[in-house]
């Protein structure tokens, strides 16, 4: 199945406060209801507001979010940032606070052109990268 063509024009997208427990990058890898379903492909959006959720994992294809500008992830039960973040070369606000992080990917300076704000509040990271 494919995203209606009525969202092909979607740019944000706030599915914040949901108890969602997972974010499927496609349609055909929906593991429930309670998911975020984003068509990569067919929607160019540029912010993702998914805070305030039980969400443990960001999928490795969030890389195929190009377009991403912000992402607003925090207040979620992630253990590791997958390093396909850094892939998004035009992330400018990276919103990561109260989870359960212990590190961040290496490759997150990678970002430093483009990334004005991460927050990081509430996390176990001892060392940034």
């Amino acid at each position: 199945s494919n995203v209606p063509n009525k969202l092909a024009k979607l740019s944000s997208l706030d599915a914040s406060r949901n108890q969602l427990t997972g974010l499927a990058p496609s349609v055909s890898q929906l593991p429930s209801v309670h998911s975020v379903i984003i068509s990569l492909l067919e929607v160019q959006l540029t912010a993702l507001d998914i805070s305030s959720n039980l969400i443990t994992e960001l999928p490795t294809t969030v890389n195929r979010l190009s377009n991403l500008r912000r992402i607003f992830i925090e207040m979620n039960h992630i253990r590791e940032l997958p390093s396909a973040v850094c892939e998004l070369k035009k992330l400018t606000n990276l919103y990561i606070a109260f989870n359960k992080l212990t590190s961040l990917p290496s490759c997150i300076g990678d970002l430093g052109p483009t990334l004005g704000d991460i927050w990081l509040r509430g996390n176990n990271i001892p060392t940034l990268p």
